[in-house]
């Protein structure tokens, strides 16, 4: 049995891409850009309204996600610190979940 994820992401699959290969700046090393996926996200605000963020992840579960375009679904996700805020990538091998009673 999996453990659990500590930190799951929930939202609207609307986009799923292949991200295009680049170069590391530092290294010259040329990297493949991976699969991504973009969730339309409901953010919670402190006064009770909320917002939509579209996030992007990287994900090894393209087809999945495309099988469910347009769906709410439940990611687990890792966060990693970037450019003066947080990054989400979807975990390896961990497959998106169907949210029932959300269209």
């Amino acid at each position: 049995m999996k453990t659990p994820a500590m930190l799951t992401l929930c939202g609207s699959v609307v986009r799923v891409f292949q991200a295009p290969d680049g170069v590391d700046r530092k290294t010259g090393e040329t990297y493949e850009g991976g699969h991504r996926v973009q969730l339309l996200a409901e953010v919670p605000l402190r006064n009770g309204e909320s917002k939509l963020d579209l996030v992007t992840l990287s994900t090894d579960q393209p087809g999945r996600f495309q099988e469910l375009m347009q769906k709410w679904v439940r990611v687990p996700v890792g966060v990693y610190a970037a450019k003066g805020g947080v990054g989400m990538y979807a975990l390896k091998g961990q497959a998106p979940e169907p949210l029932a009673g959300h269209q």
